[in-house]
C-alpha cells in the first residue's frame, strides 16, 4: 500500500482558529486508515469498550509489541501514564487472565490469541504492516499508527473532570476527514453513523455530550432545519492540540511529533 504524501500539508504552525477550518491542506489515505483502525478498536474491544483509560493502556503495551517489537514492563506503562497504580495494574491483570497477554520474568509479550486478533483488526483498517519471525509475528510499517493513538489520546485524559471516551475519539477522527480531504467541515448524523457504523441512537448520545463539552458545534441546515450539521470546534484548546498533531503525523513517512 502506497500511503506516501502526495499533497504534504502546510509546514506552517496554525497560528488562530481560522487557519484550522480555512487551511487543512491536503493528505494521503492515512487519516481513513487511523479513524478505520480507531473504529474497529473500539467496535472490537472486548472489555471497557468505552474507556479511554483502558484503551490507552492497551495501546502503550500494544506499541511495544507491534510497533517496536519489544515486551512491555507493567511498570513502564504506570511510568508512562499519569494514573492510579492500582487501575494500571489491574487492566494489565485482566488482559494476562483473558490469555490477551504472557508473563515471563516480569515482563509481557503477546499471546497467539492476541496477535491473530490484532492482525485481523490492522488487515480491516488496511494497517499495513510486516510479518516478522521473532515471538511478536508482525511488525507495523511504515508508519507509526500506535504512536499517533497515544499522543492524540493523551491530550483527552488531561482533562479529567470531563473525560472522554473511545467513541468520541473515533467520532471527532471521522469529523477530520472531511476537513483535510475536502476542506468540508460539516457532516449530519446520519453521515457520522455511517462512517462508525453505529446506531443513531448512540451517536447522538456521545454528540449531545461532546457538544456540552465544547468539543464539537452545530449548523442547521438552511432548507431543512431538521437536519443538523455537527463539526469540530476550532475554539478548544484541546482539539487545536490535536489538529497539530494530526497534521504532523500527516506530514511524512515517519510520525516524530514531540
Amino acid at each position: 500500500m502506497n500511503l506516501t504524501t502526495e499533497y504534504p500539508l502546510e509546514a506552517k504552525p496554525v497560528r488562530d482558529t481560522s487557519d484550522l477550518l480555512n487551511h487543512p491542506g491536503k493528505n494521503t489515505r492515512r487519516l481513513s486508515v487511523i479513524t478505520n483502525l480507531t473504529k474497529q478498536l473500539y467496535h472490537r474491544q472486548t472489555t471497557s469498550r468505552t474507556s479511554l483509560r483502558s484503551f490507552y493502556i492497551k495501546t502503550l503495551v500494544l506499541q511495544n509489541f507491534f510497533e517496536k517489537n519489544i515486551p512491555c514492563c507493567p511498570q513502564w506503562v504506570m511510568d508512562h501514564f499519569d494514573e492510579e497504580v492500582g487501575f494500571v495494574q489491574r487492566n494489565i491483570n485482566r488482559s494476562i487472565k483473558a490469555n490477551r497477554y504472557l508473563q515471563s520474568d516480569q515482563m509481557l509479550y503477546p499471546s497467539n490469541a492476541l496477535i491473530k486478533h490484532i492482525k485481523a483488526i490492522y488487515r480491516d483498517s488496511g494497517l499495513p504492516f510486516i510479518e516478522t519471525d521473532d515471538r511478536f509475528a508482525i511488525k507495523i510499517s511504515p508508519f507509526k499508527a500506535l504512536q499517533f493513538l497515544i499522543d492524540y489520546c493523551r491530550i483527552s485524559l488531561t482533562n479529567k473532570k470531563k473525560p472522554e471516551t473511545l467513541l468520541q475519539q473515533v467520532i471527532q477522527l471521522t469529523l477530520w476527514e472531511p476537513l483535510f480531504y475536502e476542506r468540508k467541515n460539516i457532516l449530519t448524523t446520519g453521515q457520522i453513523a455511517r462512517r462508525i457504523e453505529t446506531s443513531k441512537s448512540t451517536l447522538s448520545t456521545a454528540l449531545s455530550v461532546m457538544l456540552d463539552q465544547g468539543l464539537l458545534k452545530t449548523k442547521q441546515d438552511c432548507s431543512d432545519s431538521r437536519i443538523t450539521y455537527w463539526q469540530v470546534n476550532p475554539a478548544a484548546p484541546s482539539l487545536r492540540e490535536k489538529y497539530l498533531i494530526l497534521r504532523d503525523y500527516l506530514d511524512g513517512n515517519e510520525y516524530r511529533h514531540k
